[in-house]
């Protein structure tokens, strides 16, 4: 039977030592207990079948709550944010946006806005490759939802305002209290400048939208079945939404698979045969190349945290949980459990083969989620960061810059790498 466990120490103490490091403190409460209580009714899961009951089994009874709440302050209540009926209805009518027809479609505009975006770079050139990962993969999702081009000066501004929002949300998120925007911080100061240009933006695609076949045509005429249009507040939460989370999440997870690559030429060598062998770029065909996404996923998820409110009494491994309780599970902290995987912090590319795939438990391994509120763009997902690193990574071997500065994960609203990755382009000889 699964134990539940209060946290030992000052409360206090343990909110700020989790304030300042959260990835650790997971880590530490881990070794306590499979529910680990950490006050007023809020847990800590370190369980696959008890997380697979919150985000599967039993996800009628829960909702995203508080961090949906101070999202939606931001993106409005769009797929991200929404609740319940809402969210049902949003993503039924999203979801055809994600079918596979259509997927084949952004295949090509990703490839092509890819070699575009590599034109300008030059061999030896040292880059912020963690910041051409946010501009290319920002450019490429204006494009296959909304059917505009992005350019450079306008990539680089809108690039900023996303960081200056993810800054803040990850900030206030755990707060008892969130800061007040009106409050003339810094940091405020950014994110409201931040929020009125992603909102600019927003409002310009919806009234300039081209024709073609894309999410925002979908949504400016699509009805849902009761007959109804969807408002203009709604489709624009979801072009936010999409702006925000269709983008952020890929370039950090293409920036850990950059970094991964670098601290290996024999595994580099062996993708960069797939890539140049594999002319047409077929998805099934990266057979290594999806294998090194997979484990890049487990060590650096974007969604390193997932949290959930019971909106109800539940009853979750024998133990009852009264309504308004809270549940943190952290896909981070999962994915380096060794009692889930073979020396969990080394990085291991063929730990997802067809030969080792029983190896893994059921809902130890999570980057995308489980259940109705998993990613709704997995697919895509997982499909573009294999064709930008194929692209790039079949023209250009890239290394980390000489004393380059101790590669660390900064949890904010997803998994980035604290104050960038910086490496030097090398042009392979054809």
């Amino acid at each position: 039977m699964q134990t539940v466990e209060k946290l030992s120490g000052i409360r206090l103490k343990n909110y700020l030592d989790f304030r300042k490091d959260p990835l650790t403190f997971l880590s530490q409460t881990r070794e306590v207990a499979d529910f680990v209580e950490l006050g007023a009714s809020s847990f800590v899961v370190h369980n696959p079948d008890t997380i697979k009951e919150i985000l599967v089994t039993q996800a009628s009874s829960f909702q995203k709550g508080a961090s949906a709440s101070l999202l939606s302050k931001t993106i409005g209540r769009g797929l991200l944010t929404s609740e319940g009926t809402e969210h049902r209805r949003q993503k039924k009518l999203i979801l055809s946006a994600f079918h596979k027809e259509m997927l084949e479609q952004y295949k090509r505009i990703i490839v092509e806005l890819t070699e575009e975006f590599i034109e300008s770079w030059r061999d030896q050139d040292e880059r912020c490759i963690s910041n051409d990962m946010m501009k290319l993969t920002l450019r490429i999702i204006v494009k296959i939802m909304f059917g505009r081009s992005v350019f450079d000066g306008e990539c680089e501004e809108l690039v900023d305002a996303v960081t200056h929002i993810i800054d803040k949300s990850a900030s206030d998120l755990f707060l008892p209290f969130p800061v007040p925007t009106f409050i003339p911080s810094s940091r405020n100061k950014r994110y409201t400048s931040g929020k009125e240009r992603l909102e600019e933006l927003a409002d310009l695609l919806i009234e300039q939208a081209p024709d073609g076949d894309h999410l925002l045509n979908l949504l400016l005429t699509a009805k849902y079945e009761d007959g109804s249009s969807i408002s203009r507040e709604e489709i624009k939460s979801q072009v936010l939404t999409m702006l925000i989370a269709g983008h952020e999440t890929t370039a950090n997870v293409l920036s850990w698979m950059w970094f991964e690559l670098s601290r290996s030429r024999s595994l580099e060598e062996e993708l960069v045969v797939e890539w140049q062998s594999n002319h047409q770029q077929i998805i099934k065909s990266f057979k290594q190349t999806g294998l090194f996404l997979k484990e890049t996923l487990r060590l650096y998820p974007a969604a390193w945290m997932l949290l959930r409110e019971a909106t109800e009494s539940v009853n979750l491994s024998d133990h009852e949980f009264k309504k308004g309780s809270s549940f943190l599970i952290s896909p981070y902290i999962m994915h380096r459990n060794p009692a889930f995987f073979n020396e969990p912090n080394q990085f291991d590319h063929t730990r997802f083969s067809e030969e080792r795939a029983k190896e893994t438990q059921a809902f130890a391994y999570i980057p995308f989620g489980a259940g109705p509120r998993s990613c709704i763009g997995s697919q895509l997902a997982t499909m573009e960061a294999q064709l930008i690193i194929s692209t790039i990574g079949k023209k250009y071997h890239l290394e980390m810059v000489a004393n380059h500065h101790p590669v660390e994960a900064e949890p904010l609203v997803s998994l980035r790498i604290k104050n960038g990755l910086y490496m030097k382009v090398h042009e392979r000889k054809q």
